[in-house]
């Protein structure tokens, strides 16, 4: 399988901005689940916090023009025969901000068939761009328990985020609780 995924700590407002940037640059439709089951798919033309919470969507999907929701089967969402790319939305709970993955799967097998979606890696590398753009590197995972730590340098972080971790906000990786991340940056 190839997956491709860029992880980043982000705030919603931030990440809602980001995703706008995208759907104009590379002109993409955007799609929601909607609620805490997310057995429901909506084509959205405008990403807002409000629509966010309105949806209680945990992700969205974006995808090019030829896309519609009807496509998507909200139990079995193919991403690469469909060409989307999935994010998952940062989430604030207790002072810890939780990362937040921007990724897609870029092959499929119908039967022995292997199928790859050259279009979609294209994208993916466009994405990442603007995303490398907008954030910066690197942070380090600490251990709590056993005090241990190693670098990750592809682990993007936003402006907010920072200053987030830097007035005594955590940051975690959603079912990791013995690991907190630490910002590292020049001049921190």
């Amino acid at each position: 399988m190839a997956t491709k995924v860029i992880q980043l700590f982000i705030t919603i407002d931030e990440l809602v901005s980001l995703v706008n940037t995208l759907i104009i640059n590379f002109e993409l439709k955007a799609f929601v689940c909607v609620g805490e089951t997310q057995k429901e798919i909506k084509e959205v033309s405008d990403v807002t916090c409000d629509l966010i919470e309105k949806y209680q969507a945990t992700k969205l999907y974006l995808g090019k023009a030829d896309v519609s929701s009807d496509d998507i089967d909200p139990g079995d969402i193919a991403t690469a025969k469909l060409g989307l790319i999935q994010i998952s939305l940062p989430v604030i709970s207790d002072n810890i901000l939780m990362i937040s993955d921007i990724a897609t799967k870029t092959d499929w097998y119908e039967g022995t068939i292997k199928y790859d979606n050259k279009d979609l890696v294209v994208l993916f590398k466009k994405i990442k761009s603007v995303v490398i753009k907008n954030t910066f590197s690197s942070v380090v995972a600490k251990n709590i328990v056993t005090g241990v730590e190693q670098l990750y340098p592809d682990i993007r972080f936003s402006e907010k985020a920072k200053t987030f971790y830097c007035s005594g906000g955590e940051l975690m990786q959603v079912g990791v609780n013995n690991v907190r991340f630490k910002i590292i940056s020049k001049g921190s």
